[in-house]
Order: C-alpha cells, then sequence, then structure tokens
C-alpha cells in the first residue's frame, strides 16, 4: 500500500471538494463557517437569552463554550455524514471511469465538514482561558474530540453504502440528525432530559462524549469509564464500517 500517494490523493479531493461546493455562491468558501455559526448562535440565544439553563457567573460562560463545541461538533458529524451518503451518485463519473481508492471520497468529506468546527474550538478555547480554567482541561478537551472521531469515519461509511443503494437515504438522514440532537445531551444533560427521553439519552453512545467534552470545559473529570465505553463501541462500529464498504465497494460503479 503506497501510504504517501494515498494521502497525495486524498489531498486533491479534498481540495477539489472544497472548490466544487462553494464555486457558484456569492460568499464562497465562508459558507463553511457561516452554516455552523448561525446553527450555533441560535441555540445560544435560546438557550442562554430564553431558557436561562447555562448556569450563572462564569459557570454559565463554561455552559456557553460547552454548547458551542458539542454544536460545531453535531453539525460536522451531520455535514460529513450527509454529504457521504450521495457521494459516489454526485461523483459517478470519477467512480466509473478511474482506478480511484473509493474510501477516500467519504473520508474526503469528512475532513472538509470539519473545518467549520475549527471556529467555534476557538472561541471556545479562548473562553476557557478567560474565565481561568485548569491547563489539564485543554487535554481532556482534545480527548473527548479525537475519542469521537472513529464515529465520523465509522458513519460516512456506512452513509456511503447505504446511500449508494438507497437513494431515499438523503432525505431520511437529514431527519434522523434532527431527531438525535434531542436525544443527546448537547442542549441539555442526561440528568435535565425529560422522563420519556432519558432512556434514549443513557442508549446514546455519542452522548458519553457530549457529556465528557462539557465537563472538560467545565475543569471537571468527566466519566472516564462511559468515555472508554463508548470510544470502544466507535471503534467496533468503524472497523465494522469499513468491511461493509470493502464487500459492497465493488458495486458502486455499476449502480451509480
Amino acid at each position: 500500500m503506497d501510504l504517501s500517494k494515498d494521502f497525495d490523493v486524498l489531498r486533491t479531493l479534498v481540495r477539489r471538494e472544497f472548490r466544487i461546493r462553494y464555486k457558484d455562491s456569492f460568499l464562497g468558501v465562508l459558507w463553511v463557517f457561516g452554516a455552523p455559526l448561525l446553527m450555533i448562535a441560535t441555540y445560544s440565544f435560546f438557550m442562554f437569552g430564553i431558557v436561562r439553563n447555562l448556569g450563572s457567573g462564569l459557570q454559565s460562560f463554561a455552559g456557553l463554550a460547552g454548547l458551542w463545541v458539542c454544536l460545531g461538533l453535531w453539525q460536522w458529524l451531520n455535514e460529513s455524514t450527509n454529504r457521504a451518503g450521495s457521494t459516489f451518485h454526485d461523483n459517478a463519473a470519477m467512480v466509473k471511469r478511474t482506478p480511484l481508492k473509493l474510501v477516500l471520497l467519504p473520508l474526503a468529506n469528512v475532513i472538509v465538514s470539519s473545518v467549520g468546527f475549527v471556529l467555534p474550538l476557538a472561541i471556545s478555547c479562548a473562553l476557557m482561558v478567560s474565565i481561568g480554567v485548569d491547563p489539564s482541561s485543554f487535554a481532556r478537551l482534545g480527548l473527548g474530540v479525537v475519542s469521537i472521531l472513529p464515529w465520523f469515519i465509522g458513519l460516512a461509511l456506512f452513509a456511503s453504502v447505504l446511500g449508494t443503494f438507497l437513494r431515499d437515504a438523503k432525505y431520511a438522514m437529514p431527519l434522523c440528525f434532527n431527531v438525535g440532537l434531542f436525544v443527546s445531551p448537547i442542549l441539555y444533560s442526561s440528568e435535565q432530559a425529560p422522563g420519556p427521553l432519558k432512556p434514549l439519552m443513557y442508549l446514546n453512545p455519542l452522548g458519553y462524549h457530549f457529556e465528557y467534552l462539557k465537563a472538560a470545559i467545565s475543569g471537571r473529570e468527566g466519566d472516564v469509564p462511559g468515555l472508554a465505553v463508548a470510544t470502544l463501541a466507535g471503534l467496533v462500529f468503524m472497523i465494522a464500517s469499513a468491511r461493509l464498504f470493502a464487500a459492497r465497494s465493488g458495486e458502486f460503479a455499476d449502480v451509480v
């Protein structure tokens, strides 16, 4: 396996994806930041200005930073998964005519979609510095972000297979993410969830990542055993998705 060649191809695909996504828009690549920032601003106003569910004093700023990081990650996951679901139909000519390593296409979607997370992460880190959180909190924040990435890759691979063989998936996946936002401890914690939602919150493996991230940003240790189990589940899901992708990718050229 020539990893340097694969990296060069992946880098080319990422540049191409950036160029294609925004070439006909007035604001161009600024939309990479505009969409997640608009969503984060809307939910921040709702939680901080109306519901007032983020605590008071310095605690409220930590709660706001945690909300931004979790919403930024959710937007990244949402966008990369949805785009991966249609990536082979959108690139049908490339799939049919070039000896491309197909797994690089959904991975390129994950990388391109990650750019929108940079700004809310940077603002949250600046807010953490301003309120004087312990330096170890930044290490825990990094651990929380890295530990959730197997889910991003696994969902992108799974969605690319599902979307290739089932075109209706591209309509169903955004709906699933809209519902998923409210059964994940992003806008509120698992303890604050309404009674009927609590079982779903505890069964949601992504919830342990979001809870750990919020704890890290607030300067708390977080649920390390829960994070470890959720990370292991993510790795298992990523490997299973990669095997499914390898088993079915040979049929992509005929389907698209």
